[in-house]
């Protein structure tokens, strides 16, 4: 699902938010994260608990597969993304907004030369072509990773797996903190 890194801005919200009074982190950046959830998420949990009802033996695959626990904190509503917002730290994001380019084949989706996909599944295409239906980088909305209660500092035309390997990524990053 989303990579441990988006996990982990999470986290450090949570983190943050434990103790308000915490000045131990001056700016979070957050790329492509999920602040508001991700219906990806919300999709795998339900499939998840579905597979559960039919054979509760599937428990440990689910489990391994899907992160359990981790998933439910990307859930919209999921008290990670509720966090509080810890006043002595500035919060930034920087999102997604991609458009895939067209199937050539149906058959062999990870052709798709826009978004490199690791060879065990196409997600991102599939999620972007059926589950979300406003902007977004193939897995998280772009309302959810740039959320209004944060400074966006840029929105980029690079999918969910691309956000972190790009340099127009790392350039916004460096303006904020190499000033």
């Amino acid at each position: 699902m989303l990579s441990p890194i988006v996990k982990e801005e999470l986290d450090t919200r949570v983190y943050l938010s434990n103790d308000l009074s915490n000045d131990d982190i001056a700016n979070l950046i957050m790329i492509g994260t999920p602040n508001l959830g991700s219906p990806l998420e919300t999709a795998s949990l339900a499939f998840a608990a579905g597979s559960l009802t039919i054979s509760p033996m599937m428990y440990p695959c689910l489990r391994a597969f899907f992160c359990l626990p981790a998933l439910q904190d990307l859930v919209p509503g999921s008290p990670a993304t509720e966090a509080e917002i810890n006043e002595n730290t500035q919060y930034y994001t920087i999102a997604g907004d991609w458009t895939p380019s067209p199937y050539y084949n149906f058959f062999y989706p990870l052709l798709d030369s826009d978004c490199p996909q690791r060879s065990w599944l196409p997600l991102q295409r599939w999620t972007s072509d059926f589950l979300i239906f406003e902007g977004d980088d193939g897995i998280v909305p772009l309302g959810s990773a740039a959320s209004q209660q944060f400074e966006n500092i840029g929105v980029t035309d690079n999918c969910h797996t691309n956000l972190f390997g790009i340099d127009k990524e790392y350039e916004i990053v460096k303006e904020i903190l190499l000033p």
